[in-house]
Order: structure tokens, then sequence, then C-alpha cells
């Protein structure tokens, strides 16, 4: 069977709805063969072989970027070996800000992040969102996604700054740092966080 839009493109979809981002496919040269058990055959050779696959074209503005969104399909519980083609003809990658997504058939995307780490062992990872194939195109997956995107506070509604003083008020607060990592859960105020820019109830935050 072969479906119209990927998987993984489809969650792309849902990146750009939410998150102000540029888009480029990383394509093959060679096509991947369409037929479900030709292509397992073709992708296990790839791994076995440990190939880089040529890809077509390439970006040339990186360093205009500070934030990168890496991602793709889950193959045999790791990234396909074309993503590793792109990643080191990119050092430059390591003084981004990375954030790892993809779909997957039950393994998760765990195997994103990881590889990043390999690579980039000094950069900063963001939490990554990996969804299931099967999911995907549910309503359940792109609200998902949008949640992450306010999470990290890469979703256009959270650009703007406010700044947060020493009175907070009643409500709860859940506090990422830019990088997402919770500093915070359900916390009744703000007490002991370091002053800085945070993540907070999906909002980037001055704490004075």
């Amino acid at each position: 069977m072969v479906v119209e839009r990927g998987n993984t493109a489809i969650m792309v979809d849902y990146i750009k709805e939410y998150a102000d981002v540029d888009v480029f496919e990383v394509k093959p040269v060679v096509t991947y063969p369409e037929g479900y058990q030709d292509c397992i055959e073709y992708v296990t050779e790839e791994i076995n072989r440990n190939d880089r696959p040529a890809y077509v074209g390439d970006i040339t503005n990186i360093n205009d970027y500070d934030v990168v969104f890496i991602g793709g399909p889950i193959w045999w519980a790791r990234p396909p070996m074309i993503l590793r083609s792109f990643i080191e003809a990119h050092p430059e990658l390591a003084g981004k800000r990375l954030v790892p997504f993809g779909t997957h058939g039950g393994s998760g995307v765990s195997s994103y992040p990881s590889m990043l780490k390999e690579y980039f062992p000094n950069a900063t990872i963001f939490e990554e969102l990996g969804i299931s194939g099967a999911s995907v195109r549910n309503q359940s997956s792109k609200t998902a996604v949008e949640n992450w995107l306010k999470k990290l506070g890469l979703h256009r509604a959270s650009t703007d700054i406010q700044d947060i003083e020493s009175d907070q008020g009643s409500c709860r607060y859940n506090v990422y740092t830019l990088d997402g990592k919770n500093v915070a859960q359900d916390a009744f105020n703000l007490d002991g966080i370091a002053p800085g820019i945070y993540i907070i109830n999906g909002k980037k935050t001055i704490i004075k």
C-alpha cells in the first residue's frame, strides 16, 4: 500500500501550523522502493552496510537559525541512515538548539535524541516528541504537537515575553527551561527559581 502523504510529513504539517518554521525535506537521490517488503529489505541492507545515502539539494543557511527541528520516521528502532548523511554534512548544527521528533510503529523516538547527542554532545537538545504512525492522523496527535510546542516555548503564541514579579497570585505553575527541562510542576509559587527566562504555563516568561 502506498499512502498519499507519509506519517512524518503529516507531523511536520502540524508543526508548521503552530510554529514559525522553514522546512527542508531530506530526499534520497535513489528513491526507496514503494512495496513494503521491498522497502524493508532495502532499508535493512542500508543499515547492515552502514550506508550514507546521497540526498537531493541541501541547506546553505543553517547559521541563520537558532533552533533546528530534526526528525523523521523510525526504521528498525533507529532513524534512517540518510539522516546521518545530512547531519555529518552539517557540523554547524553543534551550535544550535536541536528539537528531535518523529513517527514510529511502537518503538518510540528516543533514538533521535540519542543520535543527536552522539554527534553533538555539547548541544542543547530539547525534549523529543514521538507519535505513532497509526494515530498521527487523529486530532489527538495534532493537539499533542501543539502542546509540545507550547511546553518548549516554540509555539508561535509563546513568542511574546511577559514579566513575573514576586506577587504571583494563586494559580499553579509548570516551569521549563528554554531547553525543555522541567524545573517546577504544579507549583503554587515560583519561590526558589533563579532569575531568568523560562517557559511558564506555555508562555516565555522573565523571572526577576
